[in-house]
């Protein structure tokens, strides 16, 4: 490393003197090449570009707008539940009507089949000799 070595990082031009950062580890007990390896990585945290990543005022506006969409969905969903629910009356409403004129015609059918059986009866019963 150079004596009084500079480097300039990112728009905000700060800058860290990495020699002086060695010598201070060095003087801490750290070897020439340990000094050195640490100054290094502190010189590359300080390089890298967190432009990428989100600040809190942006997660604060995605979760309000996340928030926003939640409460759409969960009016849509409201919405067409209630639809359904008015498609399931109706449909609950056909089904017993069908089932009304189903039971009267079951019982007109019963009826018809209980005097017939009935007549047949009487009938068989006038056949019979001595059974009149």
């Amino acid at each position: 490393m150079e004596d009084g070595f500079r480097v300039q990082i990112g728009a905000a031009m700060s800058s860290i003197d990495t020699h002086r950062i060695v010598k201070r580890l060095k003087d801490a007990g750290f070897t020439d090449v340990q000094a050195e390896t640490v100054t290094d990585v502190v010189r590359e945290a300080r390089e890298l570009d967190f432009s990428h990543l989100a600040t809190k005022a942006d997660l604060q506006t995605s979760t309000a707008e996340l928030r926003g969409e939640m409460a759409e969905l969960k009016n849509e969903l409201r919405g067409e539940m209630a639809e359904l629910r008015s498609e399931l009356k109706g449909e609950m409403a056909e089904l017993r009507t069908q089932m009304a004129e189903l039971k009267a015609e079951l019982i007109r059918y019963m009826v018809t089949i209980s005097l017939g059986t009935g007549a047949l009866i009487v009938a068989l019963v006038k056949l019979i000799p001595g059974g009149h």
